[in-house]
């Protein structure tokens, strides 16, 4: 930043004189003559407030953390699995101020008869939904009188089953896929096997067994498997149609793995990719 020198009463000034041969300078306007930011790189909020104490312009520099509106949104319904009704749920939300004072609130799709200016709780019924995805959906935000917002959402999320287990058959049929000893809801069935993983294959009836995985076709399958540093043979089986145990009108064709040998009862660690 350039500095500005005053003109002395015995020098030359080009900026004019007054009546009485003093020189004039025309007075520094401080708002507009000085810039207060942050360093590059630094994100740090600034607030400039200008003061008059005994007559002088006094700007105050601080610096704060800005706090946004604070929204919450929950409900206490948990995963779902597609086709599963959940005969009522209910979501509790709040909305209150940060640094700055509240402006609007919204909630979308609007419940109706809320009051959005303090804590809240809704109720809805009868929730399903027979492909995956999330179940009612609501969006709450908040922004407050300084144009900084806050947005969240809660939904039901509802999930296909995944299937795992441990059985002596080449092939398996609808009702073995089900009696399977591990079932989860996941979005496919690497995001809960995926990673080396230990399976413990029984030794009751203490008889050799394959692993089985199985998952809706059209989900993120099995690429490959390794044990004790090398390949474990995978073998793909035909699909099974798999009727949902919630809605019967709902047939999931389930792709099948298995491992293409036995293994002996043990724990062996997997890594599945």
């Amino acid at each position: 930043m350039s500095n500005i020198s005053l003109p002395t009463a015995s020098g030359s000034c080009s900026c004019g004189s007054g009546q009485s041969g003093v020189p004039s300078v025309n007075p520094l306007n401080p708002a507009e003559s000085i810039i207060v930011r942050t360093a590059p790189g630094l994100d740090v909020p600034i607030k400039v407030s200008e003061l008059n104490e005994a007559g002088k312009k006094v700007f105050e520099i601080d610096d704060y953390n800005l706090v946004k509106p604070i929204v919450i949104l929950t409900n206490d319904a948990g995963t779902l699995e597609v086709g599963e009704t959940k005969e009522s749920v209910v979501f509790s939300g709040s909305i209150t101020a940060g640094t700055h004072t509240i402006s609007s609130r919204s909630i979308s799709p609007d419940p109706e008869g809320l009051d959005l200016t303090a804590p809240f709780t809704f109720e809805k019924e009868n929730v399903k939904r027979t492909t995956p995805g999330v179940a009612e959906n609501h969006i709450l935000s908040a922004i407050d009188n300084q144009g900084n917002s806050t947005i969240v959402s809660s939904g039901v999320p509802v999930k296909h089953a995944f299937y795992r287990g441990y059985a002596s058959d080449a092939l398996l049929t609808e009702t073995q896929i089900k009696a399977l000893v591990a079932k989860t809801l996941n979005d496919n069935i690497i995001q809960q096997y995926g990673g080396q993983k230990s399976y413990v294959i029984p030794s009751s009836p203490l008889t050799a067994k394959y692993i089985y995985w199985c998952g809706p076709v059209g989900t993120q399958g099995i690429a490959g498997a390794i044990l004790n540093g090398l390949t474990l043979p995978l073998l793909d089986l035909a699909s099974v149609d798999v009727t949902n145990i919630h809605d019967e009108t709902l047939i999931i064709s389930c792709w099948v793995k298995r491992t293409a040998n036995k293994l002996d009862p043990g724990t062996y660690l997997i890594t599945l990719s």
